[in-house]
């Protein structure tokens, strides 16, 4: 998580219900151009008090952090903002609500000449923790050596392990004796990598690149591997946008801006 969104998490818990409240409120009049109300009770008694909780936290998160830049929030279509409070209040998560806070500050950014598309929020509510840390890792990667850069399968699967999203912790290097001893951890941990990368390509977020290995490029050990299909995962064009509208809103570069 970004050391920005860490204390911003840490700040919004401290404070009061009733501070925070206020504060959501008016941010929310802002960006929906009419009062807070008009959202038919979103933000009302009616609303469970754990969403309720969940969406105050995360509005607040979205004004401030577009403060920070030095932006000032603009009117957001009610066709977007209407259904990214309404998934954002069913998130628990606070890594997965900075995503969400940041969807809504960069969907409300000034700067912007068009609003987020309206399938982003039903792209991020799909999405949990583990899919989010391969989408940053890929988008890193990105951003440091250019848009066609790709991931090998057991690259991916290194990253997997390095953060924790594994059981076993073993999900590249397990043996055959790994397996014999905790048979059942290695298997969940196999179908989870599996669904989380079936999830990405579904929604179009990840593109999975194979091509066959050349039978005279020496790195086969039998005539049986010289015919194996290597397989890598980049980032979709539409990947790519999503990530950087679920990232902290860059800062204005001078007051002329």
């Amino acid at each position: 998580m970004e050391p920005v969104t860490t204390a911003a998490i840490t700040a919004v818990t401290k404070e009061s219900a009733q501070a925070l409240e206020k504060e959501a409120r008016g941010f929310i009049g802002t960006i929906l151009g009419e009062p807070a109300k008009a959202l038919g009770g979103l933000l009302g008694d009616k609303v469970n008090k754990r969403r309720h909780g969940n969406l105050i936290k995360i509005v607040v998160q979205a004004k401030r952090k577009l403060a920070e830049a030095g932006v000032s929030p603009k009117e957001v279509p009610l066709k977007i903002i209407h259904p990214l409070l309404e998934a954002a209040s069913l998130e628990e998560d606070e890594t997965m609500q900075a995503m969400w806070a940041n969807l809504l500050a960069n969907g409300a950014d000034a700067r912007s000449a068009n609003s987020i598309p309206p399938s982003f929020p039903a792209i991020l509510k799909e999405l949990t923790y583990r899919e989010v840390v391969m989408l940053n890792e890929l988008f890193e990667r990105v951003e440091k050596d250019g848009v066609a850069f790709e991931l090998p399968l057991l690259s991916l699967m290194f990253v997997y392990d390095s953060h924790g999203l594994s059981q076993t912790g073993k999900l590249c290097t397990a043996t055959e004796a790994d397996w014999n001893e905790n048979h059942a951890a290695h298997v969940r941990d196999t179908e989870d990598f599996g669904m989380m990368l079936d999830i990405l390509k579904r929604l179009a977020l990840v593109t999975e690149v194979g091509f066959a290995r050349d039978q005279d490029d020496g790195l086969y050990i039998s005539s049986l591997d010289k015919h194996r299909i290597e397989v890598s995962y980049r980032l979709s064009s539409l990947g790519i946008r999503f990530i950087r509208m679920c990232r902290t809103p860059a800062p204005l570069k001078n007051a002329s801006e």
